[in-house]
């Protein structure tokens, strides 16, 4: 996976994630809210105990503190990215232990 970041100050960040086929998302957590848009491609999107089917254009509303991870079905997906306040790097990810699977 790799990113770039179209906006990243105190007043949020935006962001868009490059994720190829076998790109396995880590469960993890943070604070602030965040948002996705799926821009292209089909994954899977964990947000707390439900997992579904992300397709593009697709949006999704993550609640601050949690879990969730995304897992990229097709040879490539493009998923945009933001959260309300910034910059990224004060941003606290909070890892855990289980991975995402793909759901057919």
């Amino acid at each position: 996976m790799d990113f770039e970041l179209l906006h990243d100050s105190p007043s949020g960040v935006l962001g868009i994630a490059r994720v190829t086929d076998k790109f396995t998302g880590q469960v993890h957590s943070h604070a602030e809210d965040e948002h996705y848009m799926l821009l292209s491609g089909i994954g899977t999107l964990r947000i707390g105990d439900s997992t579904r089917l992300f397709r593009a254009g697709d949006y999704a509303f993550i609640p601050g503190n949690t879990k969730h991870a995304f897992v990229s079905i097709t040879a490539q997906s493009k998923l945009a990215f933001r959260f309300e306040r910034g910059p990224l790097e004060s941003i606290e990810y909070k890892y855990f232990d289980d991975y995402m699977k793909p759901i057919a």
